[in-house]
């Protein structure tokens, strides 16, 4: 399993609690090359409903550069 695969999974289980999936997004953007950090960039936005609660959304970054 990649570290890409790895930390969709991890968002997907943590979903349920904006500061663990942050906290999660922060650790995967520190072991993530720039593109995949794109891709799970990507994946997230493509996927936002069914991971975080409506009102949670706005405050998530996806990228740290």
């Amino acid at each position: 399993m990649t570290y890409l695969n790895y930390y969709k999974v991890v968002l997907t289980k943590v979903s349920f609690d904006y500061g663990l999936f942050k906290k999660e997004l922060e650790k995967a953007n520190q072991i993530l090359t720039p593109e995949e950090q794109t891709h799970l960039g990507n994946w997230i936005i493509a996927n936002e409903y069914n991971l975080i609660g409506e009102k949670e959304k706005s405050g998530i970054s996806v990228c740290s550069g």
